[in-house]
């Protein structure tokens, strides 16, 4: 039986968590950039041209606004 495989990633640090909660906005950056793949895989959709092609590709308004929802919540996160 074969598991599976996750790729082992970096945490962000904590000084820069806790700078991106006082607004510092270099900081929020590096976290937003953090979770940046992850954000597009959250807002890959599936597109059927009039051929039938399938192919996937970013909505970026959904991606523009889970960027925007998470500098929100980063902005009013208690440490």
């Amino acid at each position: 039986m074969q598991g599976k495989q996750t790729k082992e990633r970096e945490l962000l640090i904590y000084d820069v968590i806790e700078s991106a909660v006082s607004g510092d906005m270099l900081a929020v950056s590096e976290v937003v950039e953090h979770y940046r793949n992850y954000i597009l895989k959250l807002s890959t959709r599936k597109y059927v041209d009039s051929y039938g092609k399938v192919s996937y590709v970013v909505d970026e308004v959904l991606r523009g606004n889970l960027e925007n929802k998470l500098m929100i919540k980063i902005l009013n996160f208690k440490l």
